[in-house]
């Protein structure tokens, strides 16, 4: 409650201050009007009500109606232009005018989005479109009612109004950009070279009005003289700031309107008011000229100081960029060695363990010939000559012998592959199934199996025995594991670019698919060995060729419905 009451009470006391800036700006403005018009060709209330708007907001509104109310009726009650109830009428329409001019400006300039009226060049020519537009306005209203109440005759429309309008526009392109600098001052560094050259700019320009002005100089009236202070105020604005611009423009319509109402320099026409009117114009174009070069110096100022902000926060980011990228490499560096010794150590370690199990392998090769060669002696002259347990563990121990030789000779078959350094050759495929089919007619005649090559197979670079090997696994495996059927293998390529995709299928007992990568493991059986002999080494040994060779090996299968194996070639 209290806080309302409190944001109700400075309101108030803001209209009550713009209500009388503007009443006491309005009677000063009006000692220099067109006849008993209430019509000024100097107007400063209009800029003191647009800047009141601008800076507070549109709240202040009625501070506006009643400071214009007020001075239009008292000035009209003391010329007796009227009745009491016709002037009241005319003021009343007059502040009314007078205040939608400020509300106008004020709502066109947040929809144009131009409230840096001293930071843009474009909001400041935004402003300046926006003042010519919104003092039609005040003007047309105010200048009709003078005509409609007979306070001037319609003969005198234009003039007044055009008066009227000049006296707005002017007093807001001057005085608006001026209450703005002062109201929200940007600091700025003085050095003395700054001040030297400030303190000369205002001599030169206290020179130029007092030969232009007050004829102590021997310059003559020539209009021509009064464009030399463009090369003054153009020093001005890379010189000064826009607070000392703001004071150089009053300064200037100051001392040349009050030069000009004496009845001094160039600007003398016909009449007072079109003096006024003429130098009004004059004003406006220095006052603009002056500040759009200051916003336009302001914007690339800005914009300077913006990237440099940039580039200095850039610079930052990447220092801080460049350094965590060089502790990352360090870590990385860090890292690196730790890895390389690791795989150093890794590789001694596979080293040794395949060196050790090529030994073991090699090394017991003859031992465990040596005892299955004596089990077999035992069971040939012992057999059926000792009692029936002593047959059945010979059989045994002669089946774990051989059964043991198979494995140590798969061993030292996988071991070979990873100790073989020999260079690849040539090898033709065809030549290579046709060998293995020698080396397994036993096995193809005993099962009746029908091998078939639906295409020639490739050439390629590789290990001959190896080759050998790997066709004879997957054969010997696809007539192994055959189903109820006549086996039948059917070896197949496809050329894709510079490899050869080569495939073995069968019509087996096939594979269920949760064990597709399981079989690739070495020691890794599906079946017993009641069900199927061997050692659960053939399919790692296939996958070692292959890696060898560069390629790769997998398989399809339909349980039940036989086996296709894949393996690439280069």
């Amino acid at each position: 409650m209290l806080q309302v009451k409190s944001h109700w009470a400075q309101r108030l006391l803001k209209i009550t201050v713009v209500a009388t800036v503007y009443f006491f700006s309005a009677r000063l403005g009006l000692l220099l009007q067109l006849g008993h018009t209430n019509a000024s060709p100097v107007w400063p209330p209009s800029a003191i009500a647009f800047t009141a708007l601008l800076i507070f907001g549109p709240e202040l509104w009625p501070g506006i109606l009643l400071g214009a109310f007020l001075a239009n009726i008292t000035v009209f009650s003391s010329n007796q232009v009227a009745s009491i109830p016709v002037i009241m009428l005319t003021s009343a329409a007059i502040s009314i005018g007078n205040t939608s001019e400020a509300l106008i400006g004020y709502y066109l300039i947040k929809r144009f989005k131009s409230e840096q009226i001293l930071g843009k060049s474009r909001d400041f020519a935004v402003f300046f479109t926006i003042v010519l537009i919104m003092c039609l306005s005040s003007s047309l209203i105010g200048t009709l009612m003078l005509s409609v109440n007979k306070i001037i005759s319609w003969q005198d429309y234009k003039t007044v109004w055009f008066t009227w309008w000049t006296g707005d526009v002017s007093g807001i392109i001057i005085l608006t950009p001026a209450l703005l600098a002062w109201w929200k001052p940007k600091k700025r560094k003085w050095n003395t070279a700054s001040i030297i050259q400030v303190i000369l700019l205002f001599f030169a320009l206290f020179v130029y009005l007092g030969a232009i002005f007050g004829e102590w100089l021997p310059l003559g009236f020539n209009r021509a003289k009064i464009f030399i202070i463009f090369f003054i105020i153009t020093w001005c604005v890379f010189r000064m700031s826009q607070r000392q611009l703001s004071l150089v423009i009053l300064l200037i319509s100051i001392y040349s309107i009050y030069s000009t109402f004496l009845g001094k320099g160039p600007f003398i026409e016909a009449s007072p008011n079109l003096s006024l009117i003429s130098l009004q114009v004059f004003l406006c174009v220095i006052s603009i000229s002056m500040m759009f070069l200051s916003t336009t110096l302001n914007a690339r100022k800005n914009s300077e100081e913006e990237l440099k902000a940039v580039n200095a926060l850039l610079e930052m980011k990447v220092a801080e960029r460049t350094y965590t990228l060089e502790l990352q490499k360090e870590k990385l560096e860090a890292a690196n060695i730790l890895l390389l010794q690791k795989t150093k150590a890794l590789e001694d370690l596979n080293k040794e363990s395949r060196s050790f199990a090529h030994v073991v392998s090699h090394d017991l090769r003859e031992p465990i010939r040596s005892i299955v060669s004596y089990l077999q002696l035992l069971e040939e002259r012992y057999k059926n000559k000792l009692d029936r347990d002593a047959d059945l563990f010979i059989d045994f121990a002669v089946d774990g012998a051989k059964r043991m030789s198979v494995l140590i000779d798969d061993l030292l078959a996988y071991s070979r592959i990873e100790h073989n350094q020999s260079e690849f050759i040539h090898v033709d495929l065809n030549e290579i199934v046709a060998v293995v089919k020698s080396n397994l007619h036993t096995a193809i005649s005993d099962n009746e199996a029908r091998i078939v090559i639906n295409h020639k197979l490739p050439t390629v670079l590789a290990d001959y025995s190896q080759m050998v090997q790997l066709f004879q696994n997957l054969i010997d495996n696809a007539i192994k594991y055959r189903s109820d059927k006549q086996p039948e293998i059917n070896i197949n390529v496809q050329k894709q670019g510079n490899i050869s995709l080569i495939s073995v299928a069968d019509n087996g007992i096939g594979i269920s698919k949760e064990y597709f990568d399981r079989i690739f493991v070495i020691f890794q059986r599906l079946h017993t060995r009641d069900q199927y002999d061997g050692t659960g080494i053939g399919l790692a040994i296939c996958k070692k060729i292959l890696e060898k060779h560069g390629g790769k090996i997998w398989v399809e299968s339909v349980e039940g419905k036989g086996s296709t194996f894949y393996f690439t070639c280069n």
